[in-house]
């Protein structure tokens, strides 16, 4: 029988070993480095977000056509990172829009609105509100994306 000692060893070690190199380089001004490239991040974020976007849609449409409402509430979660991840890349700093807020804000909110699905997700489904929502299902997809997209 193994030690309880010795086998969270790894799982520790695996863990402070990154942030122990993050803090170092970090703490170097000459390793501490900035990029600043926002024409990757525009056409990279945006375009990687959309092809994401077409993939939670397809996901969902397969957890309607399989009448499981986990699956679409999981899709609903990657959807919201999504649409709102393909904000983020179009509204980088000196291109389409000049605000600056906006590609943070938008990281944050898709983050909470992915959270909140994943919740639902996880869920009993005899929880009021998922079985409130699984007589939408139907719409669920259709409605949130455009929603998101308005």
């Amino acid at each position: 029988m193994q030690d309880k000692g010795k086998s969270i060893i790894w799982p520790l070690t695996i863990t402070i070993v990154p942030l122990l190199v993050y803090e170092l380089l970090r703490s170097f001004q000459g390793t501490d480095i900035s990029v600043n490239a926002p024409t990757g991040h525009f056409y990279i974020v945006s375009a990687i977000a959309a092809l994401a976007l077409i993939v939670a849609v397809a996901v969902g449409y397969t957890g309607h056509r399989l009448r499981n409402i986990k699956v679409g509430f999981l899709s609903l979660s990657y959807v919201s990172m999504a649409e709102i991840f393909v904000l983020h890349g179009l509204s980088t700093p000196g291109f389409l829009m000049h605000e600056q807020h906006i590609a943070g804000i938008a990281a944050q909110l898709s983050v909470m609105l992915a959270v909140m699905w994943l919740c639902l997700s996880a869920a009993s489904s005899d929880h009021p509100l998922v079985r409130l929502l699984a007589r939408w299902r139907r719409w669920l997809i259709p409605g949130w994306v455009l929603l998101l997209a308005a």
